[in-house]
């Protein structure tokens, strides 16, 4: 057997060390599968946020959907996350100006909803609407308010 040469084991290395990131990112994607009931028109548009941390809640999606809407139940999927938890935040922008209206007391005057347990008033906090994604995956139900 031929020995290898003495900067075999440090390129083995790099490349190991290059290629590890990968295999990590491999075993950890998880997919999260989206249901949203509850659509009651197909005019406008349904808006989709996904939040990865309390951090980033209600501020910074991690992905944004925008999609035409079909009344019913609308299903979306979420490929290559890392597992841990995240929180849905959902919309139909009926008259499509790409926004939520709200009127003078600020309350949705278009259906909105979010991942978790509803709030009494306002906005559910990070605890209320965050669940646990993990590695094998999940599946949400958003219902939109009629």
């Amino acid at each position: 057997m031929k020995a290898l040469p003495a900067h075999a084991p440090r390129r083995i290395a790099a490349l190991l060390a290059l290629l590890a990131p990968l295999a990590a990112a491999a075993q950890g994607a998880a997919t999260i599968e989206l249901e949203v009931a509850g659509i009651a028109a197909t005019e406008g548009r349904l808006m989709v946020a996904l939040y990865p941390s309390a951090e980033r809640y209600r501020r910074d999606a991690l992905e944004s959907r925008m999609l035409e809407a079909r009344a019913g139940t609308m299903r979306l999927r979420f490929d290559g996350l890392a597992p841990g938890e995240y929180a849905f935040a959902v919309y139909h922008d009926r008259n499509g100006n790409g926004r939520l209206d709200t009127n003078l007391m600020g309350i949705p005057t278009e259906p909105a909803a979010f991942s978790g347990q509803a709030a009494a008033f306002g906005a559910p906090s990070w605890p209320q609407a965050a669940f646990r994604l993990p590695e094998a995956g999940t599946r949400v139900l958003v219902r939109l308010p009629e």
